[in-house]
């Protein structure tokens, strides 16, 4: 059987394979397709329970050949209604447990199947998880790795999932051999159990993982945080510290220039005073010349006094400091 051919199709084929058999012993009991309702009621076989081939043999009863029986019963013996009876009972039973069996085993590839389709979810659930983990490449990998081997388990499963329809491929046609059909689900059974313990421990260690990433980000964010609490105080201060030496630099430059004001005033002072010491004997003389010559001057002294103090008063306007003083 190609593996290409799905389980649905597998399990009807088998099947078909088991009611084509039933068909074939039910003809070999009745090859004339007579009902014999006093014996075994129900068990009316038609043209339309038969497979295609068998159908047609049975439409023409004529060409049907004679059933084989064993030499040691005869022909009345063969086909006596106790026989058949026995026959159909040990028939009957066998098919039983054969479709108890198929229906486990189908029950089983059907849990197989519905696990894969969880074991699919859970690992996009958690490849889409390992997205989300870029911050931590120790977890990625750890994810990674554990990813990896449950999609070899899954192949592992797959594998046996297929050698065990194959198996019931080749049993179809022969006797049903319940001690290996039992191991083999035994072995599935076992299987499921261990790839759900490791499905757990898998969802344990991401959850882990995702607790440390969580714890990592609210550090992170608090360190962030902090971080800005910090460049802003700095920021705070360095403004306060521009001001302040702005200030300081404002209050420096208006003293200098005060002493530099206080400086010119005080030069101008002493040029002033200066001037008035150079130019104060000329006074006293004058003075002292006006007053020795007060009662007795002539028209010339009186001249000759009044183009003095003319010079004095034309000497004090051209000197500037002494104005400004």
């Amino acid at each position: 059987m190609s593996r290409s051919v799905s389980w649905s199709e597998q399990l009807d084929a088998l099947l078909n394979a088991t009611d084509g058999n039933v068909a074939r012993i039910k003809q070999r009991l009745y090859p004339l397709g007579v009902s014999m309702a006093r014996e075994l009621p129900g068990t009316w076989i038609s043209s339309r329970d038969l497979p295609l081939q068998l159908g047609v043999q049975a439409e023409q009863p004529w060409a049907l050949e004679t059933p084989t029986v064993p030499e040691r019963l005869s022909w009345p013996e063969a086909y006596s209604p106790s026989h058949l009876r026995d026959e159909v009972t040990i028939l009957q039973s066998q098919l039983r447990s054969q479709a108890q069996v198929i229906e486990a085993l189908r029950q089983a590839v059907q849990g197989l199947l519905e696990e894969r389709e969880q074991q699919k979810y859970q690992i996009s659930a958690l490849e889409a998880s390992l997205r989300l983990l870029q911050g931590g490449p120790e977890g990625r990998a750890l994810l990674e790795q554990r990813l990896e081997e449950l999609r070899r388990d899954l192949q592992g499963l797959r594998s046996q999932v297929q050698e065990q329809a194959q198996v019931q491929a080749q049993m179809q046609t022969g006797p049903l051999n319940c001690s290996t059909t039992s191991g083999l689900h035994q072995e599935l059974q076992t299987e499921r159990q261990r790839l759900w313990e490791e499905s757990e421990i898998l969802r344990e260690e991401l959850e882990l993982l995702r607790d440390q990433l969580n714890q990592h980000q609210e550090l992170l964010l608090k360190q962030m945080a902090d971080g800005r609490q910090t460049q802003a105080c700095s920021w705070k201060m360095l403004e306060q510290l521009q001001s302040g030496q702005e200030s300081k630099g404002h209050t420096l430059e208006a003293a200098r220039t005060e002493a530099q004001d206080v400086q010119q005033k005080h030069d101008l002072l002493r040029t002033s005073v200066h001037i008035l010491q150079s130019k104060l004997p000329l006074a006293t003389t004058f003075a002292m010349s006006l007053s020795s010559s007060s009662s007795e001057v002539s028209p010339l002294d009186s001249n000759s006094s009044w183009e003095l103090l003319w010079k004095l008063g034309r000497g004090k306007s051209r000197d500037p400091s002494f104005g400004g003083g």
